[in-house]
């Protein structure tokens, strides 16, 4: 069985995404330059893998320290919110949907993309960028004032999102509805379950018209960030230090 679509967070923080962003966040890469730095047990086969999900041979790359445990969980159809910092607001400016997750770790690769081996972990996905901040996500998901995502690459409950949201898709159809900022990248028909890989690359993006789960009476999705609402921490998402300042 086939799980459904999760959402992740990574809070990367202002140098690094600053000096990595534009390399593979806000430009993609070319296939073939990926592939030919891969060792020869994996290169062929992430060759075609990739040709066949990104037909025009370029696509966005991010990549996280291995101390990241939570990347394990992370396949195909997942969302990732990349996070540039929590300070003024913070931002996130960028929406991704995985469709690829390196098999390997791979140090000559992150060396390649961002001039260092200390990203190992490495997905490939369609981007889109997105106005949303850190104020408006916490107060989306309900998250106290005081929690503090920094350097984590951490998921989010599937409970608080199914609740909120009718999960993940849900939540990602009401930012696409509400913080997409220009061009859509993500496909608009639904892409059937295919396995690649040993991966299972699940059904595609959501229409914006789909039905949103409202919040709860207490816990507004105001874009105010001085909305009041109902807070909490959870601590169960706090991971070792996985960001771009690890």
């Amino acid at each position: 069985m086939v799980r459904p679509p999760q959402l992740y967070l990574h809070h990367i923080g202002i140098e690094g995404f600053d000096t990595d962003a534009p390399k593979t966040l806000y430009n993609t890469q070319n296939i073939e330059s990926i592939c030919c730095v891969l060792d020869d047990e994996h290169r062929e086969q992430t060759h075609a893998v990739l040709h066949r999900l990104f037909p025009g041979g370029q696509c966005y790359c991010w990549g996280v320290p291995e101390k990241a445990p939570v990347l394990g969980n992370l396949t195909a159809g997942d969302y990732v919110l990349l996070m540039r910092t929590t300070r003024v607001g913070g931002e996130i400016p960028v929406l991704g949907w995985v469709k690829y997750v390196l098999p390997v770790q791979s140090p000559e690769l992150s060396r390649v993309l961002w001039g260092k081996d200390k990203y190992p972990l490495i997905f490939m996905f369609e981007a889109e960028r997105i106005s949303l901040t850190w104020d408006e996500f916490r107060l989306h998901m309900g998250y106290s004032d005081r929690y503090d995502p920094h350097g984590r690459f951490q998921s989010v409950r599937p409970k608080k999102l199914m609740e909120h949201y009718g999960g993940a898709k849900g939540y990602i159809a009401f930012v696409r509805k509400h913080y997409a900022v220009g061009a859509l990248r993500f496909p608009q028909r639904q892409i059937e379950i295919e396995e690649i890989a040993g991966q299972e690359h699940s059904a595609g993006f959501l229409s914006t018209d789909t039905p949103i789960t409202s919040l709860p009476s207490g816990r507004p999705y105001s874009h105010d960030p001085l909305a009041t609402h109902t807070s909490f921490v959870e601590p169960s998402l706090w991971l070792p230090d996985a960001g771009r300042t690890a």
